[in-house]
């Protein structure tokens, strides 16, 4: 029996793609863990694809934490979770 179902589209497709993401926000799209620290690649609001780590600026507040859930932002001393695809 053939497979029918449809490939896996790539990441930049899906970070690009406004009907799976919203264009006007800061985006999880990717996460790198490893033991000296992990890594997060965000699609920022103005298009910019990063790849960012623990202590970076985003926006108003600052990554805290990077695990296989998603990312911790800190934000005028309030932890805020992002899971993967979620814009805030």
């Amino acid at each position: 029996m053939a497979n029918t179902t449809n490939p896996p589209r790539s990441v930049a497709t899906l970070a690009t793609d406004t009907a799976v993401l919203p264009l006007d926000a800061t985006v999880l799209i990717g996460l790198r863990l490893a033991p000296g620290g992990g890594r997060a690649l965000l699609r920022l609001a103005d298009g910019r694809v990063v790849l960012v780590a623990n202590g970076t600026r985003i926006g108003r507040g600052v990554l805290s934490a990077i695990d296989e859930s998603g990312v911790i932002v800190t934000t005028s001393g309030t932890a805020t979770r992002h899971k993967l695809g979620e814009a805030w």
